[in-house]
């Protein structure tokens, strides 16, 4: 067999064994404190153009996508650590980094998805302080402000600046502010949040810096759930942007798991072509199987045999299963859990087409085998096997 790529066989035909369940290895990280945080608007501080927009897809999923950073100082002089130069040059490579939001959603997308800071000839132009940054100061304090009345407050100085009603030109914003504080009821303890197929996202103290974790909000923006790891919580998927993800300034080169890259794929979001996606619907009868060879999204334009990257395993309910190949390489060379290693996953609705948290269910080396028990309540259970990895050549 050939480089990046795994043979595995997929069965319905092995017997039900008692309580037989799936057997995975417990991998794990260590991540600073601070979690990710969904959020979703309240009425009253919606505007107009808010309540128009807030249930739409962006603009396709692909394509070039402009995106706005608001560094944001409070009226006691608050701010984030950093200047709007050294901003623009971690999300957008302005100054040379090499490692930003944009380096890796270009690498994961393979140049679908192109975030940009060149607005064209807009007559703000000059209003802002390096490319894709705009320094606004809001009139209130940020240690006595709710988030929904900092967040009023910021859109208000964006809007008054640039001319414009909000998200205007812009695929994605960010508000980028020095911390949350406990005001009015709210829980902070986060690192950022977005809204869902939304434009908004939110970053405290010096989350803006990590490009996993700018990829990880603007995933909910795009309509990616969380990931859940083997554990069972719901950010410990480490084979996934999706779960808690690389908190570094260097290090970025992960993408998506292989729910979130079906959903890329199939639910019009345009990342990925539709013939590397293959269904194994077993139906509930004995002996129906599928067999062949799957790589890794890191050799997704070197795979001149076609395999796909991801199987999905029809349960006949939204909560189905999907199986992929975590080739450390390339794009991907930097994920920390499971590496080169066939993963298993279910998602929790959906079909895995919408927003759905997944989870880790096993990872397997060549040779190991995951058994699903009573697979569709038919008294089998569904065995998938790895017979082997090579990780050599370039696949074909």
């Amino acid at each position: 067999l050939i480089s990046a790529e795994t043979a595995i066989k997929v069965t319905s035909t092995a017997p039900l064994s008692g309580a037989a369940a799936l057997t995975a290895e417990q991998t794990s990280v260590s991540l600073p404190s601070g979690g990710i945080q969904l959020v979703q608007k309240s009425e009253d501080e919606m505007t107009v153009e808010d309540i128009e927009r807030r249930n739409r897809r962006l603009n396709g999923d692909e394509g070039v996508k402009k995106v706005l950073v608001v560094r944001v100082k409070d009226s006691q002089g608050r701010q984030v650590s950093g200047n709007h130069k050294t901003q623009s040059n971690k999300w957008f490579g302005t100054y040379g980094d090499q490692v930003t939001l944009k380096s890796q959603f270009d690498a994961c997308s393979y140049g679908k998805y192109r975030v940009s800071n060149d607005y064209g000839d807009v007559p703000w132009k000059n209003k802002l302080s390096s490319p894709g940054v705009l320094e606004v100061t809001i009139p209130v304090s940020l240690s006595t402000s709710t988030q929904s009345q900092m967040r009023i407050a910021v859109a208000k100085e964006v809007q008054n600046t640039l001319g414009i009603s909000l998200p205007g030109p812009f695929e994605h914003v960010a508000f980028v502010v020095q911390d949350c504080y406990s005001v009015g009821g709210d829980i902070c303890g986060w690192s950022a949040y977005a809204y869902i197929n939304h434009w908004l996202s939110v970053f405290i103290k010096d989350n803006w810096r990590y490009p996993a974790v700018t990829m990880h909000e603007m995933g909910h923006n795009l309509g990616l759930a969380h990931s859940g790891g083997l554990d069972g919580k719901t950010y410990t998927d480490h084979t996934c942007l999706m779960g808690n993800p690389l908190w570094e300034d260097d290090i970025a080169k992960m993408c998506f798991n292989p729910v979130k890259t079906f959903q890329l794929a199939k639910a019009g979001l345009g990342w990925y072509q539709s013939r590397h996606i293959q269904n194994f619907n077993s139906g509930t009868s004995p002996g129906t199987h599928w067999r062949g060879k799957i790589i890794g999204v890191a050799d997704y334009t070197n795979n001149h045999g076609q395999h796909p990257l991801v199987i999905k395993l029809e349960t006949g309910t939204p909560q189905d299963w999907f199986v992929g190949f975590n080739h450390k390489s390339g794009v991907n060379a930097e994920v920390p859990t499971a590496g080169d290693k066939v993963t298993i996953y279910q998602v929790a609705g959906t079909d895995g087409l919408g927003y759905s948290t997944s989870s880790l269910k096993a990872t397997l080396t060549a040779g190991k085998q995951a058994r699903l028990s009573n697979w569709r309540s038919t008294g089998y259970d569904l065995l998938i096997k790895v017979y082997d990895i090579d990780t050599a050549d370039s696949p074909i």
